[in-house]
């Protein structure tokens, strides 16, 4: 007679684990991609403002780009109100030539702070800068650009 085969008990638990682990496993893939989505979201808007306050500087008048934008803090629109602080930073060392430097900081809707100005104030403190070298504020979604004299 042939003996009597069958799934036992420990193959049935351990087929069980597997099958469980490698469902978490998917479900957790899935979350993971759901926040990733939500972050490049928000970075197309947040690129897209820095874009259009770039735009701004380059079509105000010289003379006056220094003065009136040194230093202006503003907020992307698209994004929950107090959640987002971009900075711009001008660079007059040569009367002919400005560089601006626009970065970019928001709180994305999982609560994560992307970039270095961690309170959202639009002042890079000594303990927000994660990179001392170089004293200005640094971000994922950062533009630098040069204003001539027309």
């Amino acid at each position: 007679m042939f003996p009597r085969r069958g799934i036992t008990l420990i193959e049935l638990a351990i087929t069980s684990a597997i099958i469980i682990i490698t469902f978490v496993a998917f479900l957790f893939g899935i979350v993971s991609c759901f926040k990733l989505a939500q972050v490049s979201k928000e970075s197309f808007f947040v690129l897209y403002s820095a874009s259009a306050k770039m735009e701004e500087i380059r079509g105000h008048n010289f003379i006056d780009v220094y003065n009136y934008y040194n230093g202006h803090t503003f907020e992307v629109a698209e994004l929950p109100a107090g959640s987002s602080k971009g900075t711009v930073t001008i660079d007059n060392s040569n009367p002919d030539l400005l560089k601006a430097y626009i970065a970019v900081c928001w709180r994305s809707s999982d609560g994560r702070v992307i970039g270095e100005d961690a309170n959202l104030d639009g002042i890079l403190d000594p303990a927000e800068d994660t990179n001392p070298n170089n004293n200005k504020m640094d971000s994922p979604v950062t533009l630098a650009s040069y204003v001539t004299r027309r």
